[in-house]
């Protein structure tokens, strides 16, 4: 992180209040997005965030990055405070700015390059992002088959591991 803004993860602690706002708001979101299908679903979900707070003294801002991981799918901001200079964008050839007035919300892939300018005005920026961590995901194949997928985690490698089950 550039700067010296102030940042809170719920990787340290998780907080009752943010728990109860967020991952109800998120995992019901969940179930409107094209990973949650008729073909298939998403089991086990969890949400990690942290909240970042620039003011006129820190600036702060973030290089270009992505969240990516093999169990991480989706990620998110929440601009909680923002001031009229856009500063959260997506890295293609160009940075692309998408609409981020306060208050508002952007689900992205997890492997999308975004970055975060520096703030210029003297205002403060508050953002709460973070990340939907993937348990497992289920797919029917059948009236009488569907397919679980399930993530392990071992010794710094995932593997997706693929079990049958009989529907009755």
């Amino acid at each position: 992180m550039e700067g010296t803004g102030f940042c809170w993860s719920s990787y340290h602690k998780q907080d009752d209040f943010l728990n109860n706002v967020y991952n109800n708001k998120i995992l019901q979101f969940l179930k409107n997005i094209p990973v949650s299908t008729s073909r298939g679903y998403l089991t086990n979900p969890t949400l990690s965030y942290w909240v970042q707070i620039y003011d006129e003294q820190a600036g702060g801002g973030h290089p270009v990055h992505d969240h990516w991981t093999p169990d991480c799918m989706i990620s998110f901001v929440h601009f909680v405070k923002v001031p009229k200079q856009n500063c959260f964008y997506f890295q293609a050839q160009e940075k692309i700015y998408p609409k981020q007035d306060q208050g508002d919300i952007i689900f992205f892939p997890s492997w999308a390059s975004h970055g975060v300018d520096p703030v210029v005005e003297c205002k403060d920026r508050i953002v709460l992002a973070g990340n939907v961590t993937v348990g497992s995901f289920m797919s029917r194949q059948s009236s009488r088959q569907t397919i679980r997928w399930k993530l392990t985690k071992s010794k710094g490698s995932f593997l997706w591991e693929e079990s049958t089950l009989t529907n009755r």
